[in-house]
């Protein structure tokens, strides 16, 4: 019998999170839609879950203090698995999303985190609702809804 074991780190390099995009199929990009292979500055939280360095999940928090159609103390959440079948279903996405709503919940200037998802995309919606996130009543583009959750 042999005993397989792993290190599990974290990091909010970019660079990883452009690795994790690549890996996905064009479906599941076209499903993130608005992603993008650059930073942004707005980027309050990042977390790259990474098993023996490989980059396996993400999360990020976005807060657009400036914008005049979203609220200053709402943060927007993306996250993303990598593609490959083997890393599906581990709850590696559900590591990463947590570190993320407890530092949010720690945070004082963010007291929602929204998530904008496309209606299709029933996996993120699930893993959603998993953290208690709930569907709001904004109106959305045709095929999106947005969840929230208060922190």
């Amino acid at each position: 019998m042999s005993i397989y074991t792993y290190t599990i780190t974290y990091s909010n390099d970019f660079k990883y999170v452009s690795e994790i995009m690549k890996s996905l199929s064009k479906k599941e990009i076209d499903l993130m839609d608005g992603w993008s292979d650059k930073a942004s500055p707005h980027t309050v939280f990042r977390e790259v879950l990474l098993i023996n360095n490989k980059p396996i999940a993400f999360v990020e928090i976005d807060q657009f203090k400036n914008s005049s159609n979203v609220e200053p103390n709402e943060g927007f959440i993306g996250v993303a698995c990598r593609g490959e079948k083997e890393y599906r279903r581990k709850g590696y996405t559900s590591m990463v999303l947590e570190r993320a709503v407890n530092w949010a919940k720690r945070n004082k200037e963010i007291t929602k985190l929204v998530w904008p998802v496309k209606t299709k995309n029933v996996s993120s919606i699930k893993l959603a609702q998993k953290f208690g996130f709930q569907y709001s009543d904004t109106k959305m583009n045709t095929g999106w809804t947005e969840l929230y959750l208060e922190v």
